[in-house]
C-alpha cells in the first residue's frame, strides 16, 4: 500500500508502485486522500527524478514468478528502460 502526502508522491510513487508490481507479479494499491486529489501543486516531472533499482540477486523463475509470465516481463522491460535499472 503506497500512502502519497503530496502530489509530487503520486507521481514518484506511482512509477515505484508500477516497476513494484511489474517485478513481483502482484498488485499494488495506492490510497488516495481528498484533500491531495483535489489539490495543484507544481511537480518536477525529469524521469530520472527515481530511481528504481531492481534486484540483482535473484535468479527469476521460467516463465516469470507467476501465470501471467509473459506479461509481466514485458512489463518489466518497460519500466527497466525508463530507468537506471537492467533488463533481465
Amino acid at each position: 500500500m503506497l500512502f502519497p502526502s503530496n502530489v509530487q508522491e503520486y507521481l514518484d510513487f506511482g512509477l515505484h508502485g508500477w516497476a513494484i508490481s511489474c517485478y513481483s507479479g502482484l498488485w499494488v494499491a495506492m490510497k488516495c486522500v481528498t484533500d491531495v486529489v483535489e489539490s495543484s501543486a507544481s511537480v518536477d516531472i525529469d524521469p530520472h527524478r527515481t530511481k528504481i533499482v531492481i534486484p540483482t540477486d535473484f535468479a527469476m523463475p521460467d516463465g516469470g514468478r507467476t501465470s501471467a509470465g509473459p506479461i509481466r516481463r514485458s512489463c518489466r522491460k518497460r519500466v527497466c528502460s525508463t530507468t537506471s535499472g537492467t533488463p533481465r
